[in-house]
């Protein structure tokens, strides 16, 4: 079974050109359908609503919100509005429902997830904010105290090592970024012992936490 590490290692060995094979995105395109207010971006000058995207009208769609966010962070396209998200999810903002970050990661409540919690520190980590501090909270003492012990259904928990209500691939990786960066290497451990664990034989990871066995590429 690969390592992490060794996987990370092998994506930096990937050559230039295998990377630039195809077509060049156009990122000013895609950043600029990110940010404009036709494209459901609560945060545009004409919106009342600032610093969330939106599935449903007056909806926070919190999960779309921050991969919007990541990806202009990625890009440096449009720092004035990931700005205005960041500021928005920090200031724990609301929906016109009342609905906040902290509403949907379940943070502080039985209905915490780790998963979420991780994805909103990771976000914090990227836009300079700090995670131990973000949103009202202190996401990485968050996700210490969800890091799971041992299989229990009733705690939503899978095996050891998972996070509590993690149900994907996903949410473990992104917990274990969020940690890893905070530099909770301790917090981190068993976490990242079982995402390891789930690594199929032949290299790829499943979709689904527990693991249905499946090789998602998604996912991987």
């Amino acid at each position: 079974m690969r390592s992490l590490s060794c996987l990370a290692a092998g994506v930096a060995v990937m050559t230039v050109t295998a990377m630039s094979a195809g077509p060049t995105p156009n990122l000013t395109t895609a950043v600029h359908y990110l940010v404009t207010s036709d494209n459901a971006v609560a945060g545009g000058t004409t919106l009342s609503h600032d610093g969330y995207y939106e599935s449903f009208t007056d909806f926070a769609d919190w999960g779309l919100t921050m991969d919007g966010a990541f990806a202009l962070a990625a890009t440096r396209g449009d720092d004035t509005t990931l700005a205005k998200v960041a500021s928005f999810i920090n200031g724990v903002g609301a929906d016109p429902g009342g609905d906040t970050i902290n509403t949907w990661s379940g943070i502080g409540t039985e209905f915490a997830e780790g998963g979420a919690i991780g994805k909103e520190a990771l976000l914090a980590e990227v836009t300079g904010y700090d995670p131990h501090d973000f949103g009202g909270e202190n996401l990485i003492t968050a996700l210490d105290q969800l890091v799971c012990t041992g299989t229990d259904a009733s705690t939503n928990c899978a095996a050891a090592g998972d996070y509590v209500a993690a149900t994907s691939t996903f949410d473990q990786a992104l917990g274990v970024l969020a940690q890893l960066r905070a530099g909770d290497t301790t917090g981190a451990a068993a976490p990242i012992a079982y995402l390891e664990s789930l690594q199929e034989p032949n290299g790829a990871w499943p979709s689904l936490i527990p693991s249905g066995g499946d090789s998602d590429v998604d996912s991987t």
